[in-house]
């Protein structure tokens, strides 16, 4: 059984979220058949809202890096982009280099001691 692609749901999270890119105003079939497509392999919602949350977040995506200013609703429903959204590609590097500082290796027990490894 297939389930019904919800759309209006995707836009209006879209739109609702990524304040910062340029808001959709036509619902395409074009952009219907990306929407299939990642929703078919996604199947929910939450996660394409996160996706869309990190895509906010992200200064490289939003554009206030300067960097970039080509994301927009075509490029994160593209079902490759928005694997590479999801997971952490775009996210601002000052949280990971922190995080880097945190690491602590612990030579005695030979693991890393933050995730007990």
């Amino acid at each position: 059984r297939i389930e019904k692609v919800p759309y209006q749901k995707i836009v209006d999270l879209y739109n609702d979220i990524c304040v910062s890119m340029p808001s959709v105003k036509a619902v395409t079939t074009k952009r219907k058949d990306k929407m299939k497509v990642l929703y078919r392999e996604v199947k929910d919602l939450d996660v394409i809202e996160e996706c869309f949350r990190k895509a906010e977040n992200s200064s490289f995506l939003n554009g206030s890096s300067g960097k970039w200013s080509g994301c927009n609703f075509d490029w994160l429903v593209n079902y490759n982009n928005f694997i590479k959204v999801l997971e952490g590609t775009y996210d601002d590097k000052e949280g990971i280099e922190s995080k880097k500082k945190d690491y602590k290796f612990d030579y005695e027990a030979g693991a890393k001691s933050e995730y007990g490894w």
